[in-house]
């Protein structure tokens, strides 16, 4: 998957959707898509393809990368009149600031972002602008592996309490089972010797 347009990568992670029908979108009133949930169990091939898919979106790009993005904008925009006059160091300094604040973010969104902001404002933004644009959709991604990562495999029994025998229970397990089943029995017989037939 080429990670040039977030509209791209979005659209190959849906491909991925279909097997997992229970995925689902968690929306605003106004259909801002905001996270997922699980509905019930999804196919384990599909969820571990999309899961690789989900995860990979989730990588950084390279500081060369974020770097050369960074002064195609600076050709394009404006710096403000205190960036304009600031030394070489602190210069230097943000450059590197903002290289770390940018590679915590998906390689697509921050490129795309840096690479399409002459489009909709004059000046050179500062970290903190470009991580508020792109943050929405990081966080939906996270979400998704989390969904995944959590997603309980159609066919499989859910591992719970509820679930297991007590053949399966520890030794530990089998005597704090034995002890509370001890004190509801005494209580059922308490409470019934009180009762009149």
């Amino acid at each position: 998957m080429e990670l040039a347009d977030p509209v791209q990568t979005n659209q190959a992670l849906t491909v991925f959707w279909k097997p997992l029908r229970n995925i689902i979108p968690v929306t605003t009133p106004d259909f801002e898509v905001t996270g997922f949930k699980l509905t019930g169990p999804i196919d384990k091939a599909g969820r571990d393809r999309a899961l690789a898919e989900v995860k990979r979106s989730l990588n950084p790009a390279s500081r060369e990368g974020i770097m050369q993005a960074y002064i195609e904008l600076q050709a394009k925009c404006t710096l403000s009149k205190d960036r304009a006059n600031e030394s070489e160091k602190s210069q230097k300094l943000r450059y590197a600031a903002m290289m770390d604040e940018l590679q915590q973010y998906p390689a697509d969104l921050v490129l795309h972002a840096l690479r399409n902001w002459s489009k909709t404002c004059m000046w050179v933004p500062v970290a903190s602008e470009i991580t508020q644009k792109i943050q929405r959709e990081t966080d939906m991604r996270k979400s998704l592996v989390e969904c995944l990562e959590r997603a309980l495999i159609r066919g499989e029994r859910p591992v719970s309490d509820k679930g297991r025998r007590y053949s399966d229970y520890t030794d530990e397990e089998k005597a704090a089972h034995d002890a509370r089943s001890a004190k509801v029995l005494e209580m059922l017989r308490s409470a019934g010797e009180g009762m009149k037939l």
